[in-house]
């Protein structure tokens, strides 16, 4: 992320509040424009928006984790 007006999407399996908890953190830490995706990656998917699969790695954070920089 490069700038406050960088677009960050931010989503989980269904665009649930752990999705709209994560945008208000990323906003929080002034990156204006992160939005939350409403069904999810399914509809990422079912919109044939382009993904990228990868082995990268993967754990799980919080909220409140994100909010306070670890």
């Amino acid at each position: 992320v490069s700038t406050p007006l960088t677009r960050v999407v931010v989503m989980d399996a269904e665009g649930g509040p752990a999705a709209r908890s994560v945008a208000r953190a990323v906003r929080a830490e002034g990156l204006y424009n992160a939005y939350v995706m409403k069904s999810g990656f399914q509809g990422w998917q079912q919109a044939q928006l382009p993904v990228t699969l990868s082995r990268g790695i993967s754990y799980e954070a919080s909220a409140a984790d994100l909010a306070c920089g670890q």
